[in-house]
């Protein structure tokens, strides 16, 4: 009775989230801070049904993560601001424990399959919405065709690309699925959106993206000999391909319209190795327990507020051990994962796309900010929820009174700071936003809130 209701208002919670990409409600003055908000109150919720579960979270991984959480409260009481720290620790910490909560809540398939019905829905309402503009764009023959306006939901193109990069397996499962069941229609609509999707993926030219989505499911089939779902994925990706070719140049041509396409035929780093470089310096001169959560928000430089690189974020700002630490529990996750696609008898086509779909984010965060974009993380630590769910069934929990009193520990100190955020920080955002720009006088690269830059005494 307890897990129904604590199941039943985290899926509201979640609804929530997932539809602060669809709908704007204008409670933080932007897409993205609408996101952050409905972020955080999902993981304030999972980190108080976190504590009212009545049975023991499962995972053998939870004494690792206890031993991150506790290097990253270090890490921020030792930073230069330890209450932004503090921040980005328990939002940090937080998904964490909402992992553990999703794998324990959400164990049968029929509520699995309620996520994936969830990115079906939102990329459709996503693609209609595009198709929308495009054909607003062509009627009213006033501007030129540019893929960069004509997408709604996300303050940058970027963001827009790492979420369908975790969404374009799920699709391609259903696809599937709908097609053995021979469920004609629905499949044929799933095409269609799988198809408008690909085509904005490909005129939004991430590079990044379109590299993660390519090596994920080239080692998929490589590891696997699985072709099924990176069949259907390529089929998507030639009509993709083909309705972009439409689209963008096919239709422009006959009605006289210009196009303005980014391309993503170019070459460089696009100065991320200024970022990277200033990262790294960071964890040489902290290499233990980093600068501190958040902390390379504090000091300023000319390109973005975060380093578009996962490991070298982690390295900065939480430090070596909780970067190794961390970066163990991924791989033995996807290892394990990998293993039960390879043998169990249980394993079905969601489990090969949970599995692309999280290695395709993985590797898309080794040159973006995939662990920084809200609207990403929130659906990243779901799909990891489901995947522990399905790939770690061992029987096996938090042994121990003393580890489980000392997760439940932290799950309150991440409810107190996210708390304190949420009903302090949150009534004044505007005005904080604004206040920022008139001292600093620079723009709001991303990170916990539109501002970017933690709030610094001078600019460098």
């Amino acid at each position: 009775m307890v897990c129904q209701a604590l199941r039943a208002g985290f899926t509201l919670f979640f609804f929530l989230f997932a539809g602060s990409s669809i709908f704007y409600w204008d409670v933080a003055g932007s897409w993205l801070g609408q996101q952050r908000v409905f972020q955080l109150l999902m993981i304030f919720w999972g980190c108080l049904s976190f504590l009212l579960l009545q049975k023991r979270i499962s995972s053998p991984y939870a004494g690792l993560f206890f031993v991150v959480c506790l290097l990253g409260v270090c890490s921020s009481v030792a930073s230069v601001y330890p209450e932004w720290a503090l921040q980005e620790w328990a939002r940090v910490v937080g998904m964490g424990l909402v992992v553990f909560l999703v794998a324990h809540l959400y164990v049968e398939e029929r509520w699995q399959m309620l996520f994936v019905y969830v990115v079906f829905c939102i990329s459709f309402i996503l693609a209609y919405q595009f198709l929308l503009y495009y054909f607003s764009a062509i009627w009213s023959a006033r501007h030129a065709i540019n893929p960069y306006v004509l997408y709604a939901g996300f303050d940058n193109p970027r963001f827009y690309s790492q979420v369908m990069v975790l969404f374009m397996p799920l699709l391609a499962y259903l696809g599937g699925k709908w097609l053995v069941e021979k469920r004609w229609r629905l499949f044929f609509l799933l095409t269609c959106v799988a198809m408008i999707q690909w085509c904005v993926l490909v005129a939004l030219a991430g590079r990044g993206s379109w590299l993660a989505i390519l090596i994920s499911h080239a080692l998929f089939v490589f590891l696997l000999r699985d072709r099924a779902i990176v069949g259907l994925q390529f089929l998507f990706f030639c009509l993709g391909l083909f309705l972009y070719g439409m689209l963008f140049f096919v239709i422009p041509e006959f009605f006289s319209l210009p196009s303005q396409l980014p391309s993503g035929m170019r070459y460089g780093l696009s100065a991320r190795e200024v970022l990277w470089k200033a990262a790294f310096e960071m964890f040489l001169e902290n290499p233990f327990l980093g600068v501190g959560p958040l902390h390379f928000s504090a000091v300023w430089n000319h390109i973005a507020a975060h380093p578009h690189q996962m490991i070298l974020q982690w390295l900065a700002e939480w430090g070596g051990v909780a970067t190794s630490i961390a970066l163990f529990v991924i791989g033995a996750g996807l290892w394990r994962g990998l293993i039960f696609l390879a043998i169990d008898e249980k394993r079905t086509p969601l489990d090969s796309a949970l599995w692309l779909a999280l290695v395709s984010a993985l590797i898309l965060a080794q040159v973006d900010g995939v662990f920084v974009m809200p609207y990403t993380e929130g659906w990243l630590v779901i799909l990891a929820g489901l995947a522990l769910a399905r790939w770690l069934k061992s029987g096996r929990y938090i042994s121990g009174l003393l580890l489980l009193s000392g997760m439940r520990a932290i799950a309150c100190a991440v409810l107190v700071v996210l708390g304190a955020v949420i009903s302090i920080q949150l009534p004044q955002i505007k005005s904080m936003q604004l206040a920022f720009w008139e001292e600093h006088g620079i723009g709001s690269p991303p990170r916990l809130w539109d501002q970017g830059w933690i709030p610094m005494r001078h600019l460098e």
